[in-house]
């Protein structure tokens, strides 16, 4: 049995390689079966990736070496170098040039309007909430009353959730006066109907039927589009519907208001300006003004 770091010997009743190889193994598989049932085409080796580098950090707190390091190459270790999960840096780089010609589609007007007029209050709330601050899924499932300080919506970690902000991005994002009093309604209504109901007042903003993190609000924009398209709008069917397409929208209105990209960047929380550009769709619809203003020098 390969010795670990300062611990000595490691017996066979403890962790061991076998046991870590298998649950890569089993790692592959169970997540190749839930991301075909969901549909979406994942980096299941980045995520197998991310979970035996959270338990390197978890042996480490109890004096174990998980893999022999790279530089020592003294035998310590459970795991090889050759047998710890490693990433397709080939694979990786294809992604990233790839993600750089790709074009950004964002919701047009007339999709926006088309499932605001079909939304309930609810649902409306949701749909601007999501374009006028530009939060990802999971933050929008986890922000509460408590996050909103004057004209300000903090975003943090949720340690009573078990949920933490992608790469610790934590931020403050400003509210325009017409989305807070757009909130301000929907918290009236919650506390109205928690008083009829005889239970709590929600701390979310958008909680599930149990007062707790909605991870389905997805399927309200689902339920939405469906509606739209029932009262007639002709929905492009290569229009995809995410819930991640309003946080590209909010990035593409914020840079064509301001053409201020590092405010853009701290906004949607990012470390690179280079991630926030994948963000922002070409404008296809320049001012005439402008157009004009540019090449007047040049004459008729």
């Amino acid at each position: 049995m390969p010795r670990t770091d300062r611990t000595g010997e490691q017996s066979a009743e403890e962790v061991n390689a076998d046991l870590l190889t298998r649950y890569q193994s089993d790692l592959r598989k169970n997540l190749k079966v839930k991301h075909n049932q969901s549909g979406e085409a994942k980096d299941r080796q980045g995520s197998i990736n991310a979970r035996f580098r959270n338990l390197s950090v978890f042996f480490t707190h109890h004096n174990l070496l998980i893999c022999e390091s790279p530089k020592a190459r003294d035998g310590r270790g459970i795991l090889r170098r050759n047998e710890m999960p490693r990433a397709n840096k080939a694979k990786k780089l294809r992604e990233a040039k790839a993600k750089l010609t790709q074009t950004v589609i964002i919701y047009s007007d007339a999709e926006i309007n088309a499932m605001l007029s079909a939304a309930t209050k609810d649902e409306s709330d949701l749909i601007k909430f999501l374009l006028e601050t530009g939060v990802r899924d999971k933050e929008a499932a986890h922000v509460e009353w408590d996050d909103i300080d004057g004209s300000y919506l903090h975003l943090k970690d949720k340690v009573k959730y078990g949920w933490r902000l992608k790469d610790k991005e934590n931020r403050s994002v400003p509210l325009n006066s017409k989305l807070i009093a757009r909130l301000k309604a929907r918290r009236s209504r919650q506390e109205a109907k928690a008083k009829e109901d005889g239970r709590d007042v929600p701390t979310l903003i958008f909680p599930n039927s149990l007062n707790r993190p909605n991870m389905a609000l997805d399927e309200t924009i689902q339920r939405v589009v469906a509606k739209a398209k029932k009262a007639g709008f002709e929905w492009n069917p290569k229009s995809e519907v995410t819930m991640h397409k309003f946080r590209r929208a909010f990035a593409t209105t914020m840079y064509r208001a301001t053409k201020d990209i590092i405010l853009v960047r701290d906004l949607l929380g990012h470390a690179d300006i280079a991630t926030t550009l994948l963000y922002i769709a070409v404008d296809t619809n320049p001012n005439a003004k402008a157009m004009e203003a540019a090449f007047a020098a040049f004459g008729d």
